[in-house]
């Protein structure tokens, strides 16, 4: 595949960051991979599992001569980190991101010099597990990634970063940044926020091993999320908190039509929602 960076600078090698570190050396679109980070076992893992070319713990240092930079950090996190970013990048360098919340990130960017070379970016894939143990370079094929272009982002930049994540084998699609964070806090936000809920709901129900030999493939299936760090969704939850909520709500109101018709026997209000939800259900996968 055609070249379209000589270096390429992952900021934060967990799960998102070192699968698509590792797709991208794999797909040989960047000719070297650096892997940015705090903990040196992580690194040294995603490393050992030839995820990057190589690593370093000093960003500013790892800047020079990149001219493609991923931000693949906590969302939080790479808002805190744009300044210092943009201070130390090359001049023309290309920098995206990975969060799942796109408008501070956009906003941010658009304030600094980046605003022209900055495109954000959303990997609609992940996983409760974390770090470059659980990489996988496959993590994004057949996946939908979302980029958030702005009117100030050229078409040189949102062509490269498009023809980064289609190197992955992802679908890549286009839409405004305060459009997403309303759609994914409905789609991604949401269900994380349930499987916390419901995990925790059955928290004291005892006696807890015999709970624990009648849980089926439906319960584990719906809070498999459960185990997420909460750590990485404070901010996500904090920078997206109005769509979430809303969400909720939303949630909150089907819910309260499902209780109504179990405690009034009323199979007729029971349909309605199932009829509703077999619906959203069967579409999913076919846009």
């Amino acid at each position: 595949m055609k070249t379209i960076a000589k270096r390429c600078v992952v900021v934060g090698t967990g799960l998102v960051g070192g699968s698509l570190a590792g797709a991208l050396k794999r797909s040989g679109v960047v000719e070297r991979v650096c892997g940015v980070g705090r903990s040196r076992d992580n690194l040294s893992r995603a490393l050992d599992n030839k995820l990057v070319d190589e690593v370093s713990t000093d960003l500013e240092a790892s800047l020079v001569g990149a001219d493609l930079v991923v931000l693949a950090t906590p969302v939080d996190t790479v808002v805190r980190l744009m300044d210092d970013v943009a201070a130390a990048v090359p001049a023309g360098c290309v920098v995206t991101d990975v969060g799942s919340v796109k408008v501070p990130v956009v906003e941010k960017a658009n304030s600094s010099k980046l605003a022209t070379l900055f495109v954000g970016g959303h990997p609609m894939a992940g996983s409760e597990k974390t770090g470059a143990a659980f990489a996988d370079c496959d993590l994004f094929r057949e996946k939908t990634v979302v980029l958030t272009p702005t009117a100030s982002t050229t078409p040189g930049t949102l062509g490269l970063v498009r023809s980064m994540w289609e190197a992955t084998g992802a679908r890549v699609v286009e839409m405004d940044s305060v459009l997403h964070d309303r759609l994914v806090a409905s789609s991604s936000h949401l269900p994380q926020l349930v499987a916390w809920a419901l995990a925790a709901g059955v928290s004291g129900i005892e006696p807890r091993t015999l709970f624990l030999k009648v849980v089926g493939n439906g319960f584990a299936d719906t809070t498999r999320l459960a185990d997420s760090d909460p750590s990485v969704w404070q901010g996500i939850l904090d920078f997206n908190r109005k769509s979430v909520l809303d969400a909720m709500d939303g949630f909150s109101a089907s819910w309260a039509e499902l209780r109504s018709a179990i405690e009034k026997s009323d199979g007729g209000g029971l349909e309605a929602v199932a009829a509703r939800a077999r619906l959203v259900r069967r579409n999913i996968g076919e846009s």
